[in-house]
């Protein structure tokens, strides 16, 4: 080659690199730009139901690795002095509305005294049966409920209770005798021993109701309560399930034909069967006329449609009061949150806690909520 044609080369490389045209330049801004329609549609998937398209729904548990992702990106993209950094910055952008859903800086606590405020706990307490220390379930059950016994709860909403009727009672005369069960329903009536929800007070009871799934194994429980002057309404709620071990997952992600297929059954049936399980409890609190504690396991993130729904005239005790990482599923923490409180409009959440403890799949959530009762004073 002469030296001519080499310095042309040279100049027409240089001229290239000049108007953005490089080969490299061209695959960063398509990878920027793929990343970021991700994003966006992760935001959309607050909106749309996902029994109309269930991908929305996977979407919204995979928001916070697809926000680092686009975060690492905008990094990379200013290093390299990359006029394409306006992509993923315009990306992250609405993200900022929305991180206080996952994450929350420190707070002043609010010192109160405690016959001001309400002590409400949540808990999948996952059968007793997924404890680190491999407990029997008699001995999970046990330091569950000799923690509980030390939470000095006013209401405690179980999901996954594993145990009949009679052990139930057994262990509140042993460890919680001052409360009651406001109810407990069982899902399996070919066992004495099954699973389901049971929510357990010390405060004035005056209602209690189920509202059975169809075609499912999950259900929710409300109780009425008279704290001041107010009635309220608390809903225990546990959604449908992914039904998915951890094992099945991983043999699905190596390639498993047959457990990707009953994997993604699975999922498509559970992401199908919730919107319709919170449209029976929105109806439910909507005919009751009550302010409405919503509690439980949703079994969704807060980058979903149902979490949108069910929060919708009512306070999130995380984003009111929480510090730090809200997630409360153990195996993906701190990505994953499915554990929530809802308090209506009329309470003010001012202490949010998620104690690490390791008896369950879940952790446990416990909120601190101020009774207002401003319509009582009005």
């Amino acid at each position: 080659m002469t030296i001519s044609k080499m310095q042309k080369k040279r100049k027409n490389s240089r001229r290239n690199k000049k108007n953005g045209l490089t080969l490299w330049g061209l695959s960063s801004r398509v990878l920027l730009s793929i990343a970021a329609a991700m994003l966006f549609i992760c935001y959309l998937s607050v909106l749309i139901n996902p029994a109309k398209i269930w991908l929305m729904s996977i979407l919204g548990i995979l928001f916070p690795i697809v926000l680092l992702l686009n975060t690492a990106l905008l990094i990379w993209a200013i290093y390299r002095k990359s006029r394409a950094f306006i992509i993923p910055l315009i990306a992250i952008l609405p993200s900022l509305f929305l991180l206080g859903r996952y994450l929350q800086m420190p707070k002043n606590e609010e010192l109160i005294d405690r016959d001001e405020y309400v002590r409400v706990i949540s808990y999948n307490v996952g059968r007793f049966a997924a404890s680190d220390d491999k407990l029997t379930r008699d001995e999970c059950r046990n330091v569950v409920f000799e923690y509980l016994a030390q939470t000095d709860a006013d209401i405690i909403c179980l999901q996954e209770f594993y145990g009949n009727s009679n052990i139930l009672q057994q262990y509140i005369r042993k460890y919680l005798p001052d409360y009651k069960v406001a109810y407990y329903i069982f899902n399996n009536k070919k066992s004495s021993n099954s699973f389901g929800n049971a929510t357990l007070c010390r405060i004035n009871n005056c209602g209690k109701g189920k509202i059975l799934f169809e075609d499912s194994r999950n259900l929710a429980l409300w109780t009425e309560h008279k704290i001041g002057n107010e009635t309220f309404r608390v809903y225990n709620c546990h959604f449908e399930s992914y039904a998915i071990s951890i094992s099945s997952l991983v043999q699905a992600l190596k390639g498993d034909r047959k457990m990707m297929d009953e994997t993604e059954r699975k999922v498509r049936q559970s992401i199908s069967r919730r919107p319709k399980q919170v449209d029976m409890v929105l109806s439910d609190i909507e005919d009751c006329h009550l302010p409405a504690f919503v509690c439980g396991d949703f079994n969704e993130t807060p980058m979903s449609n149902s979490y949108y729904r069910l929060r919708k005239g009512r306070k999130d005790s995380f984003v009111e009061a929480g510090q730090g990482f809200g997630a409360s599923y153990r195996a993906f923490w701190p990505l994953i949150r499915l554990d929530y409180i809802f308090s209506p409009k009329i309470c003010q959440p001012i202490l949010h806690l998620s104690p690490k403890i390791k008896y369950s799949d879940h952790y446990p959530i416990i909120s601190d909520i101020k009774i207002e009762n401003e319509r009582s004073n009005k």
